[in-house]
This record gives structure tokens, C-alpha cells and sequence, in this order.
């Protein structure tokens, strides 16, 4: 927790254009961290991140954000942070601290046949050829 309790400020994301620019926002915000141990810095990045470890004991910063869009439009949002992690249930749990009572999970992805956006889908076929052909390649030499 940040040094002065209470200085920390969650971000309020709904709907697809705001989580767009939210994107883009958490980037910027993360490309200034420098993580250079001995560096006293002037920003404090405890106000708009939680320090945590991700399944393998690495340190990483989780924004402080409740994000909000339509069913389907969130599968990306975790991929190798909690990869270990099977249910939007489990992944609450790892990332709050709050107890299982006060938590409602609105929608469980995980027990739901959701559509992943089409634009998503194409970009997991273009990851999906670029191994096939490097696996190729790999295999003639």
C-alpha cells in the first residue's frame, strides 16, 4: 500500500471507446515506470497501480481500475499475468483483497459461451501462422 493511505485513485472505464483509450492510457503510464531499484523517483506509481506477484513470484503492477464493457470484449484482458488462473472467480481472488461475500461477479466468462470480437479472432489466426511458418522454417535447417 501507498505510504499516505488513502491516496490511491481508482479509474472508472465504461464501455468500448473508453476502454480504448484506457489502453492506451495504462501503456503510457506503464512506460514510465523505471525500474532501476536505486532510483528515488518523483512520481508515485502507488497511487494508480498495486504492486503484486504474478504466478511465477515475478513483481508487476496491476492498474487500480473497475472496467466495464460488453460480454466478449474482455477476454484479452488476462493472458500471462495469471495465466494458472481458470475462472473469473479465481482471478478476483488472486487480485483483491476483499472477502468472497462482499464480491459479486456479475458475469463468469469462464461458464458462458461467449463470442471473442472478430477482430481478435483474426489476430490469434495471424499469431497462429506466424508460429506455423517459424516452425517450418525452424524444421528445414
Amino acid at each position: 500500500m501507498s505510504p499516505n493511505k488513502g491516496s490511491e485513485i481508482i479509474t472508472l472505464q465504461f464501455g468500448q471507446y473508453s476502454n480504448f483509450i484506457g489502453t492506451h492510457w495504462w501503456n503510457l503510464q506503464e512506460a514510465g515506470f523505471d525500474y532501476t531499484p536505486d532510483l528515488i523517483s518523483d512520481i508515485n506509481h502507488d497511487v494508480l497501480f498495486r504492486e503484486g506477484l504474478n504466478h511465477r513470484k515475478e513483481v508487476t503492477f496491476t492498474p487500480r481500475m473497475l472496467l466495464v464493457d460488453l460480454k466478449g470484449s474482455l477476454q484479452t484482458c488476462v493472458n500471462d499475468l495469471y495465466e494458472d488462473v481458470t475462472t473469473q472467480a479465481d482471478i478476483l481472488n488472486s487480485i483483491t483483497t476483499w472477502s468472497p461475500d462482499k464480491v459479486e461477479i456479475v458475469n463468469d466468462s469462464s461458464t458462458s459461451s461467449s463470442k471473442t470480437n472478430e477482430f481478435q479472432e483474426d489476430l490469434k489466426k495471424l499469431e497462429n501462422n506466424r508460429e506455423g511458418v517459424l516452425s517450418e522454417v525452424v524444421g528445414r535447417s
